[in-house]
């Protein structure tokens, strides 16, 4: 949700379809006769291929008081089948070469690995035996329950600041599903059980609700036989539910968050408002949204970096926005009081900041070209990388979106007009709406307590 390291990969990665879609990468989409969807893009640069198989399942999908159940089930997708076990499975990635891993988002669950393009074959075996003959033990269940839980104490419980957003977040999304957390709320991620996940599995875990994404050295043709060798035995059991999910209501009120921890020693200001995603809500306000983000936040440059970073009245200026959800999503801004100003002293400073941004209306079309040139120079670093290619292509699939949809990206940023930019920071930043977080001290605490674990937020749950 932030601009981490992890958000500006993805961030340069969605500018790759763009790149790839005007050079020889040619995309083929066809369905199996089960209803799997296929989609190939074609890099043969290299002989390497990412093969993702993506479930359009995810916490969203969490049955009311089963949080987390989705990224439960993930992590269940690795414990085996009757002929083939976790170990066997872990070995004979290794033995190819391969690289693999999952995550779950609010939208999805997504299996991926890489591998040289000699050893798809193979890499096809092993995943359609783990799909169409999963079959964890008793002891899995319990096991895997104890790792998910462990990682919401490392990732979140020990992470004030994680605990934080976590709270903003069901603040601002007050009805829609993406209220509650991926990897769920711990007193009911405790409760999950082997009839849950299986449940889960036999309701979304069916062809026609995947998709099979490659990304690589393949043809179409190749990619058709073994689509049809390794996953057309794959069976529709029952029909998977139609989505409904619940609409946010109006915002018509600001909410403001104190959370105190004894782990705390410097306060922290964050600031959620809510924003469209590029398929929900303005869309056509995202790409000017990407740019305002560098406009206000660029260090040195951005308006709201000078007017509180370079003033002295903060130390750091985060600003976050993710586009890339079904749903709503968030607009964020995170800053650290600079040494006596206080968190309210800060937060004043700031509203004053972005009034007189949009009052006097100084975002500036020199600051325009500025974040416009930025965003197309990262460009260049995104056609190098088979596994941000194959997240981000992911993402797209799940917005019903592809590489060609962003043949005419640098085209589409280059049209954004400062009038466009400020409408959209009209229409987002609207304090009277937004929630509020102040992350401070705890003034009970001893002065001895321990600093919490250095796990930094997931932009994903793993």
């Amino acid at each position: 949700m932030f601009r981490t390291p992890l958000f500006l990969a993805i961030l340069l990665c969605l500018f790759a379809p763009a790149v790839l879609a005007s050079s020889p990468f040619p995309t083929t989409r066809f369905t199996l006769d089960n209803g799997l969807q296929v989609v190939l893009v074609e890099q043969h640069r290299a002989p390497a291929v990412a093969h993702m198989l993506i479930i359009r399942a995810g916490s969203s999908e969490d049955p009311r008081g089963k949080s987390g159940l989705a990224h439960y089930l993930e992590h269940l997708l690795f414990k085996g089948t009757e002929t083939m076990s976790e170990a066997y499975y872990n070995q004979q990635i290794a033995s190819l070469g391969g690289e693999h891993n999952a995550f779950t988002n609010t939208d999805a669950t997504a299996y991926y690995v890489l591998v040289a393009r000699q050893n798809l074959p193979a890499v096809m075996a092993l995943e359609s035996e783990r799909f169409l003959h999963w079959n964890p033990t008793g002891e899995n269940y319990v096991e895997e329950r104890d790792v998910i839980i462990e990682e919401r104490r490392l990732r979140t419980e020990n992470q004030p600041s994680a605990l934080l957003s976590e709270a903003m977040t069901a603040a601002l999304f007050q009805n829609h599903p993406y209220h509650t957390p991926i990897i769920g709320w711990m007193h009911e991620m405790q409760t999950l059980s082997a009839e849950d996940a299986k449940n889960f599995f036999a309701t979304y875990y069916q062809p026609k609700n995947a998709t099979l994404l490659l990304v690589g050295d393949v043809t179409p043709e190749d990619a058709r036989e073994l689509a049809e060798e390794y996953y057309g035995e794959w069976e529709n059991t029952r029909e998977v539910p139609a989505r409904q999910w619940t609409r946010e209501p109006p915002h018509r009120a600001s909410l403001t968050l104190t959370m105190r921890n004894p782990s705390v020693r410097q306060p922290l200001w964050r600031r959620y408002y809510e924003a469209p995603s590029l398929v929900a809500g303005e869309s056509s306000q995202a790409v000017p949204l990407m740019l305002l983000a560098d406009m206000l936040g660029a260090e040195g440059t951005g308006l709201l970096y000078q007017a509180l970073v370079s003033s002295g009245k903060a130390t750091a200026l985060d600003i976050g926005y993710y586009p890339f959800s079904l749903g709503p999503e968030s607009f964020s801004v995170t800053m650290t009081p600079a040494k006596g100003i206080t968190p309210e002293q800060l937060s004043a400073a700031y509203e004053a900041a972005v009034q007189d941004i949009l009052s006097r209306q100084t975002l500036s079309a020199r600051a325009l070209a500025r974040a416009k040139t930025q965003l197309k120079a990262e460009t260049i670093f995104a056609r190098d990388g088979l596994e941000g290619q194959a997240f981000i292509l992911a993402q797209l699939v799940l917005l019903g979106l592809g590489p060609e949809d962003f043949v005419t990206l640098p085209e589409r940023i280059d049209a954004v007009t400062l009038e466009q930019v400020r409408a959209a920071a009209s229409h987002v930043l609207v304090d009277d709406l937004a929630v509020t977080g102040y992350l401070l001290p705890d003034p009970k605490a001893p002065s001895s307590a321990s600093p919490p674990l250095a796990v930094r937020e997931p932009d994903r749950v793993h």
